[in-house]
């Protein structure tokens, strides 16, 4: 199971997969979000304090980026429209 290990790191098995970066300024947040997607062992660096993985790694298969982003804005989508949604009737 995925956990988080804050402050922007998404583990899987404990081995970090993507990290989340959010920096809030001028009444904006802007995110950057970085994933391992299709890096092998050889590709992933060495001596980090967390040990780095990659979804190919986890699952076996070669992600199609595309697809992985396109599911990363969709849930981006979602939360934000959530966050609105909850603002507006809090407010």
């Amino acid at each position: 199971m995925p956990t988080v290990k804050l402050p922007n790191d998404v583990r899987v098995s404990g081995r970090k997969v993507a990290g989340v970066l959010a920096e809030a300024s001028d009444g904006r947040v802007r995110l950057g979000i970085g994933v391992n997607a299709n890096q092998t062992d050889g590709q992933l660096p060495a001596g980090t304090d967390t040990p780095p993985t990659s979804l190919r790694l986890e699952t076996g298969a070669e992600v199609d980026r595309a697809q992985l982003l396109a599911a990363i804005l969709a849930e981006l989508e979602a939360s934000y429209d959530a966050w609105l949604t909850s603002s507006a009737a809090s407010g």
